[in-house]
């Protein structure tokens, strides 16, 4: 959200140096809802039974590629630009504060997750995106000024 505010207000997207490869697990707050109601309904209608295990029902519901800081920042950038029509082109101006890389660009590849059951017990066949979620807050907060 950062990133987006100051984008928005032609301000530049700041990531620190020392964690600019922090691999993330995107989560939008309607996959969320979704997976909610779909869950909620299942519970209703009797189609979840109650387990012996507490894992049971738990669901990755989030988008199954991380992405890092500085990708973040380069998807607000680069959503600021499509959106606005070139009207707004923050930079990307990384703020070194003297403090050690925490984090190696390869890590994200050592986060595996599976969505799979989100798909088979939800029904929620496409998570959405970083991209398209950040587009469309962008969209939203864009058509409030």
């Amino acid at each position: 959200n950062i990133f987006i505010e100051n984008g928005l207000a032609s301000n530049p997207l700041t990531p620190y140096r020392h964690s600019v490869y922090r691999p993330m697990l995107y989560v939008d707050i309607n996959d969320v809802c979704v997976a909610f109601e779909s869950f909620v309904k299942k519970i209703l209608n009797n189609e979840i039974k109650k387990g012996n295990n507490s894992l049971d029902h738990i669901v990755n519901v989030l988008h199954s590629e991380p992405v890092t800081i500085l990708e973040l920042a380069e998807i607000v950038r680069n959503a600021i630009i499509k959106i606005s029509d070139g009207k707004l082109k923050p930079e990307i101006r990384i703020v070194d504060k003297g403090i050690p890389a925490l984090f190696r660009e390869s890590e994200k590849t050592l986060i595996k997750v599976d969505v799979g059951k989100a798909s088979k017990l939800l029904g929620l066949n496409k998570l959405v995106s970083p991209k398209e979620s950040i587009e469309r807050i962008i969209c939203s907060k864009l058509s409030e000024v």
